[in-house]
């Protein structure tokens, strides 16, 4: 299981598609993807994302030449809907109940939790289950909010830890890389998110969502912030 596919193995095709400006800007926006090479989206990705939201699979096929998308999710979707049909596979899922058996070990290119330990029982419980389906050269991306969000002095606007009352704890960086670690999964980077790209496009990001939602949310600034924490770790080839 490779995470990359050697440039001279592209065609013209796949550099025209993989390499183009918008391609490139739209993997850069979305945080789990941002950094991998090209050549990562160019192969047949096994991808699973539990806490995977509706849009989630839809994003992925737009940005992967091949991708099989399977997601997990406490909220069903409907059955004949975009959103539903994106994924090739979607269970049905209690996260604080399931152990994930039905789930292989160790047969994911990336296996993804995005703002999803925070609203567990047992958030780490459910970190080491997901390191173990991780495969050889295969990557883990975990993001969720930040200690630091917990004492934000701004209320109500989406930058602080409770504005969401679903969420229940938060974890702190040392202790997720650490456990992490302890699944034989080397950690390429633990940080509080500041993603360039993001940060120069918040003032625009922040009106539009605004707009969109018909009041003031400012996620998007949660780049300038600290709002939250990620982190991506690698299973080393043959391991």
């Amino acid at each position: 299981m490779s995470s990359t596919v050697p440039i001279g193995r592209f065609g013209l095709r796949d550099l025209l598609r993989h390499y183009r400006p918008w391609a490139v800007l739209a993997r850069q926006l979305n945080t789990r993807y941002a950094g991998l090479s090209p050549s990562f989206f160019a192969r047949s990705a096994r991808i699973v994302d539990a806490g995977a939201g509706p849009q989630d699979a839809l994003k992925a096929k737009r940005l992967f030449r091949h991708c099989w998308y399977e997601g997990i999710n406490i909220a069903d979707l409907p059955q004949t809907s975009r959103e539903r049909e994106a994924y090739d596979q979607y269970h049905l899922a209690d996260l604080n109940e399931t152990d994930l058996s039905f789930l292989p070990d160790r047969s994911y290119d990336l296996v993804i939790s995005s703002h999803t330990i925070e609203h567990l029982e047992d958030g780490t419980a459910v970190v080491s289950r997901l390191c173990a389906k991780v495969g050889p050269s295969g990557l883990l991306y975990l993001e969720w909010p930040s200690v630091e969000s917990i004492a934000f002095p701004i209320r109500g606007l989406g930058l602080r830890f409770d504005d969401d009352r679903t969420h229940r704890r938060t974890y702190g960086l040392d202790e997720i890389r650490a456990l992490v670690e302890s699944h034989d999964l080397r950690v390429e980077f633990a940080r509080c998110r500041r993603q360039w790209l993001r940060i120069i496009l918040a003032p625009m990001l922040v009106a539009f969502h605004s707009w969109r939602f018909r009041r003031p949310v400012l996620y998007d600034l949660w780049d300038i912030t600290g709002f939250c924490y990620t982190l991506r770790a690698s299973r080393p080839p043959g391991s």
